[in-house]
């Protein structure tokens, strides 16, 4: 590698490192977080500047998208300078760090080594935290599931869930290697474990688009799909001995005691925490509003004055705080970038896979999944990634993993059986 290329490599490794550390509560180091995104940002940045200012003028009307939701930042702070814009912020520099990422000098070897370092890292994390949580007691850990996990569990979870598709999208279409599927494995049930229903929910979808596309394709995995199909088969016949406990651990890891968040001893309001009172609440703010929202000038709470529940809604957090100005001009922002990329993300299994559960992410969490490059480092990385390597070798020649078939794209692309080793 060119010190260039080693530098990218060192300042990537050791920003998701701290970044999944930082989620250990034994660590507290979650105050210096901010200062190192930011200061890797700028050094990825100074080292990449030529790339990126190209990145600028293939993408010109995102960047001036950018200016202006900037500007109005700027402008409504200078006016109201107690106001706090700390997600919008955070959309904006998740978008920034993917422009930073797919500037990078890489190389393609390097950037899948740094995946799957960044896989087991955020798994070890996950074991670290529930062991931490249940004093060393991974056993207890799985018996209490359904007690409410007291960690930042949706900050946390998005890292291993982009980590879990990514595992699969490895032991399925690139390599029948076990351990793949074994780290796989691990996620999901540490996933459980923290009791993350969202990424669960996400995750379960995109696992069925992967599956779905390789069954259709024509490349001869079915060992692979068999033997993923006997460890599925393995894990139920393990908790088959006590259905009873089967159906608590479902029913616990989807719908949790929320009463004391809720307010309300309503159903409805234990299975979403509470996040119908605060909607409720929210829209009093849009109504009083609706052009330039609340400017987060307000706390949105559910009926329970003491307990703050916020809106975990990007959509609606942008509708109602920032308004229809800012909701429209991130809409034209996500409009624009996507379909600039769309040929890229329709072709590609394990791109469409983790767009689709970023957006699954985004009706019930609060930053999913255009957040800053903390929860969602393994989003932008993936995408950043995975992109380049498309626009460098290709497109409609070396396609990684089609969707051929499902008719999704031209069928004179064809699928060759070798296509997976030589994009990888």
């Amino acid at each position: 590698m060119v010190i260039g290329e080693k530098v990218n490599y060192v300042i990537i490794l050791v920003l998701g490192s701290i970044i999944s550390f930082s989620y250990i509560p034994l660590f507290e180091i979650n105050s210096i977080l901010s200062p190192v995104l930011y200061c890797s940002m700028a050094l990825l940045l100074a080292i990449n500047y030529k790339s990126f200012i190209e990145n600028i003028f293939k993408h010109r009307f995102i960047m001036m998208i950018l200016l202006v939701m900037l500007s109005y930042l700027l402008t409504v702070k200078i006016f109201l300078p107690d106001v706090n814009f700390g997600d919008i912020r955070s959309y904006i520099i998740g978008i920034l760090l993917f422009f930073i990422i797919n500037s990078m000098n890489l190389a393609k070897n390097k950037k899948i080594s740094l995946l799957l370092v960044f896989c087991i890292i955020n798994i070890t994390t996950s074991f670290i935290i529930i062991l931490q949580s249940y004093n060393g007691n991974y056993a207890v850990a799985i018996e209490n599931i359904g007690v409410y996990f007291f960690v930042r569990k949706n900050q946390f979870s998005p890292l291993l869930l982009m980590s879990a598709i990514y595992l699969l999208y490895r032991y399925i279409y690139i390599s029948k290697n076990s351990i793949y599927l074994i780290l796989f494995l691990m996620c999901t049930i540490n996933l459980v474990i923290i009791q993350s229903r969202t990424n669960l929910i996400a995750l379960f979808l995109a696992a069925l688009l992967l599956i779905f596309v390789l069954i259709k394709s024509k490349l001869k995995t079915s060992y692979g799909i068999s033997q993923l199909f006997f460890f599925v088969a393995l894990l139920i016949v393990l908790f088959a001995y006590n259905s009873e406990k089967v159906n608590q651990i479902v029913g616990d890891a989807f719908r949790l005691d929320y009463i004391q968040y809720s307010g309300k001893d309503s159903f409805i309001d234990n299975l979403t925490s509470g996040r119908i009172s605060s909607l409720q609440s929210s829209l009093n703010i849009f109504i009083e509003n609706p052009i330039f929202g609340g400017f987060y000038q307000s706390q949105v709470i559910s009926e329970d004055p003491s307990s703050p529940v916020g809106l975990h809604n990007i959509w609606l957090r942008l509708l109602i705080y920032g308004g229809l100005t800012y909701f429209i001009l991130f809409l034209i922002l996500l409009i624009t970038l996507y379909k600039y990329y769309y040929r890229s993300i329709k072709s590609n299994v394990l791109l469409l896979s983790v767009t689709i559960a970023g957006f699954v992410m985004s009706f019930a969490e609060p930053y999913a999944p255009f957040g800053p490059g903390t929860s969602y480092f393994m989003y932008w990385l993936i995408l950043g990634f995975y992109i380049e390597f498309n626009s460098n070798n290709g497109l409609a020649k070396n396609n990684e993993v089609t969707l051929k078939a499902v008719g999704r794209i031209d069928p004179q692309i064809k699928i060759t059986k070798r296509i997976f080793y030589e994009q990888n």
